[in-house]
């Protein structure tokens, strides 16, 4: 929920109708909210639910007229406590007791430092042509801009 109610406050002050200025909203997920992690169902649900949110806010009309972009960065591992503990098998952090396969997932996806973190996230802050726009990074497969397909209905 703190995502959430911290984007729409800032939405709130940083329009230009409420006498902000505009800017730029980066929400934080996760590839887990892109990509199935077997290993933390609930965690990637709740980062897919930030992921459609952000995007959802970024296109609606109201949110356009306020000069405010919002964009969401969806790192891959990242070396961080919360990774370490995940990577050790706390069992707050994942639904899996077999080390060696969530070893291997890590293994196979890589790791990144939180500075290659905080360069893509500069990367959406400095670009001003993205708004609604997911950039996804991890270690083997670098930074990559992505929309998900929308479809009318």
């Amino acid at each position: 929920k703190g995502t959430l109610r911290g984007t729409r406050l800032a939405l709130r002050y940083m329009s230009e109708a409420e006498g902000g200025s505009g800017g730029v909203i980066i929400n934080m997920a996760s590839m887990a909210g892109v990509n199935p992690n077997p290993f933390s169902p609930v965690y990637g649900a709740s980062k897919a639910g930030i992921i459609h949110a952000t995007r959802s806010l970024a296109i609606s009309p109201e949110v356009q007229k306020s000069r405010i972009r919002l964009n969401v960065l969806c790192p891959a591992f990242v070396d961080t406590p919360m990774f370490r503990n995940m990577a050790s098998g706390d069992a707050s952090q994942i639904s899996c007791s077999n080390l060696a396969a969530v070893k291997a997932f890590v293994d196979h996806i890589g790791v990144m430092s939180v500075e290659e973190v905080a360069a893509a996230f500069l990367d959406l802050v400095k670009d001003e042509t993205k708004n609604g726009i997911i950039l996804r990074c991890a270690k083997k497969t670098g930074i990559q801009y992505s929309t998900l397909t929308v479809q009318d209905v």
